[in-house]
């Protein structure tokens, strides 16, 4: 009797790990911080770096990772207990003292080989004593990550960038930001948090998913003719783009219903185009999220539109992520464009979400007025 319910505990315990590997695998650990502090990224006041919170150092927050899928979680709950509902404060080094909240819970990601490290829909709360309540505390809904981020404040793009996982020291830095509608001493602005923490114990690098590559860029530039010095009758759609690339998403979850940035930039980093898709505006469709956007009522050109005095052309495209086995396939064509400075040193940079992949033209090629075809 005890050999077969030892034998059927046996088998109950196989089937648990294999309908979930994460719990047989998961490592537990700490991410004990170095540094963290509140950020102003735009808007607002401008630019501004707050003190670190010196009060915060020391502090190991609790992380689980599973080097096979590259999940990784970090818990808030020792955060919480320590500072309670007035978070952890510093000095602004002009007057006020500003304070960072954060409730008990966990949030899960991911890790990836590049050391990338994203925590999506991380939440913590902003509080200065310059303020009366309630417009003292602003809760923010970030994507805590260690690489590239982009989203914007209206229609200005906002960048925000961390420092990837050190594997020799377990270094990383993790930036979250959010905008604040209406804050009581400004305007608008995109406010941040950066935490620098040292994790123990260090992934083994070459157990974890790739990260997110994009190869195949193949940039088809088809340039318009000059715009006109007074409004035209008919709209001019400027210069197109064609763009069509290969997403290898490795341990990135690419989820198509998030904001979605289409960025070109030159050889010294300079934007060139600039293209925001808003949440929820790629629809599904079999394997497929696109949108067609003749009118430029969805696709937002925040950079890189063509004008000439008060005659600037009319933007719109169409937009395709395409599911395969082991890979998305991009295909974009965007209309309305100022393609002047494009050249084969330019990089495109691909953002779905908190994942972000950069990677320079395989080949481009521009096409001048009165070519025929695409």
């Amino acid at each position: 009797m005890r050999t077969t319910q030892r034998a059927s505990l046996t088998l109950g315990a196989l089937l648990v790990a294999a309908a979930f590997p994460a719990l047989a695998t998961a490592t537990t650990g700490t991410c004990t911080i170095t540094s963290v502090s509140a950020h102003i990224l735009a808007g607002g006041p401008g630019n501004l770096d707050l003190p670190p919170i010196t009060v915060a150092a020391g502090v190991a927050m609790p992380v689980e990772f599973d080097e096979a899928s590259g999940s990784f979680s970090l818990s808030r709950d020792v955060w919480a207990s320590m500072f309670g509902s007035v978070g952890a404060g510093g000095p602004t080094d002009f007057g006020p003292n500003n304070f960072l909240i954060m409730a008990p819970g966990t949030v899960r990601g991911t890790i990836d080989a590049g050391g990338n490290i994203t925590l999506p829909g991380f939440e913590f709360t902003f509080s200065t004593d310059a303020c009366e309540p309630p417009k003292n505390s602003y809760p923010l809904t970030t994507n805590l990550d260690s690489s590239l981020q982009l989203l914007t404040l209206g229609l200005t793009p906002v960048e925000v960038q961390g420092n990837a996982l050190d594997f020799s020291t377990g270094s990383v830095t993790l930036f979250g930001a959010d905008a604040i509608p209406a804050p009581c001493l400004s305007s608008a602005l995109v406010s941040a948090m950066s935490l620098t923490c040292t994790l123990s114990p260090i992934p083994d690098r070459s157990k974890l998913p790739a990260a997110l590559a994009m190869t195949k860029l193949v940039g088809v530039g088809k340039i318009g003719k000059p715009l006109p010095t007074e409004q035209p009758t008919k709209p001019d759609t400027g210069d197109a783009l064609t763009l069509n690339a290969v997403l290898a998403p490795g341990g990135a979850k690419l989820d198509f219903t998030s904001p979605v940035f289409v960025r070109v930039v030159d050889g010294s980093g300079a934007d060139l185009t600039f293209v925001e898709v808003p949440a929820g505006k790629l629809t599904p469709k079999g394997k497929a999220y696109l949108v067609n956007d003749l009118g430029g009522s969805v696709l937002l050109v925040l950079v890189g539109q063509k004008s000439s005095g008060i005659v600037s052309s009319t933007t719109g495209g169409t937009l395709r992520f395409t599911r395969t086995k082991k890979s998305v396939k991009l295909a974009a064509r965007l209309h309305g464009l100022d393609l002047s400075g494009f050249g084969a040193s330019s990089s495109v940079t691909i953002a779905v979400g908190p994942y972000t992949v950069t990677a320079p033209f395989t080949k481009y090629r521009a096409r001048s007025p009165g070519h025929k075809g695409r």
